[in-house]
């Protein structure tokens, strides 16, 4: 599952009992939530991502890649991903 947000965004999830996880996400304009397929897996992957995977598939050359963020050389970009529990 892929979530498409705006900018510095952030979540908060919370369970049955009055505990939760905050997850802050400035400057990721995507957020993948996975856990691994056809299995009995006891997480959750909860993922800011800068750019999006290859659809179902498909294989795609990275620079070629949907909303793939792409420096030049010498440049910079900043991102921030703080999980506090809560």
């Amino acid at each position: 599952m892929l979530n498409e947000i705006g900018k510095g965004q952030s979540e908060n999830l919370k369970g049955a009992v009055d505990i939760g996880i905050k997850f802050d996400y400035k400057g990721f304009p995507h957020v993948g939530l996975w856990h691994t397929p056809m299995t009995k897996a006891n997480f959750v992957c909860f993922e800011p991502w800068t750019g999006r995977p290859d659809y179902d598939g498909e294989i795609t050359e990275l620079c070629e890649k949907e909303d793939m963020t792409l420096l030049d050389p010498a440049c910079e970009n900043e991102h921030e991903f703080v999980i506090t529990i809560q």
